[in-house]
């Protein structure tokens, strides 16, 4: 995953990442868009992925992904 979008994408989309991790879909698409997702969320996403046996959603990849998005130019 090369990108935060790429996590969304592994779930199905922003609603079913939605549903996964307990928020409103509206919530998870406004987080897509902003290509950002608050730390706060992270265990959650994490656990999700666990549960639906998805790979490479780890939280060191959430950890470089939110860190590349403060270095970029």
């Amino acid at each position: 995953m090369a990108k935060l979008t790429d996590i969304f994408d592994a779930f199905g989309g922003a609603t079913r990442l939605a549903e996964a991790i307990g928020i409103s879909p509206i919530h998870a698409q406004t987080m897509k868009t902003r290509r950002s997702i608050p730390s706060g969320y992270w265990l959650a996403i994490v656990k999700a992925a666990e549960r639906q046996k998805i790979r490479g959603v780890t939280f060191e990849k959430l950890a470089r992904l939110h860190a590349s998005k403060k270095i970029a130019p």
